[in-house]
């Protein structure tokens, strides 16, 4: 009888000391992936275990196009570049589609023919998620632009368009861009100049 008792002492002793025991690291998966329609969430367990590294899981787009190709594109001494930039919407209408004919028939390219260029030829959307990538392409264009510049502007441009935050400020500041020049969406002519001379008419009437 008292042998019988000793050995629930012992089973109910046995199993407190496993239900205690800590759990080591090797049970937990040190990163956690989680896909979320095209968006791939990335928690590092192993910080938000830590007060010492508490970090935000970040949020990363999938599949994004690598910038580097299209900064050494931009780059190359060997490939001529007259860059045509875009911004805003004329009539209620984005100017999109007349800055790149203004490219074609000027021999100059807009951001998306510059990619092609790369080849970078699948392009991303324009959303949310791919913002900033679409921005830093922008400003890799303006930043790395040369000789004569010209800009298809709307009748409405927004303040905060990226034309207005990013590429102007880089093309204003470039010391490689001899002029910039607004040009009309549907005629193509200089309406005015926003840095330099036109190389057509060294002294512009602004």
């Amino acid at each position: 009888m008292l042998l019988s008792h000793l050995h629930i002492v012992f089973l109910f002793f046995g199993l407190y000391l496993v239900k205690s025991a800590p759990v080591g690291p090797a049970t937990v998966s040190p990163t956690h992936h989680q896909k979320i329609g095209d968006i791939l969430i990335t928690i590092d367990l192993d910080n938000t275990r830590s007060n010492s590294h508490n970090e935000t899981p970040t949020i990363q787009p999938r599949g994004l196009p690598d910038l580097a190709k299209y900064k050494a594109h931009l780059q190359n001494p060997k490939t001529q570049h007259k860059h045509v930039f875009y911004s805003g919407t004329y009539k209620g209408k984005s100017v999109h589609d007349d800055a790149e004919k203004h490219a074609m028939k000027t021999g100059g390219t807009t951001l998306n023919q510059d990619l092609k260029k790369a080849g970078i030829v699948k392009q991303p959307e324009v959303n949310k998620q791919t913002m900033a990538w679409w921005t830093d392409a922008s400003k890799m264009k303006a930043q790395n632009a040369k000789g004569h510049v010209q800009v298809v502007l709307g009748d409405t441009v927004s303040k905060e368009s990226v034309w207005s935050k990013h590429e102007l400020p880089a093309l204003m500041s470039n010391p490689n861009v001899k002029s910039l020049a607004q040009v009309h969406p549907k005629t193509g002519a200089v309406v005015k100049m926003l840095k330099g001379n036109n190389p057509q008419n060294p002294k512009p009437k602004l």
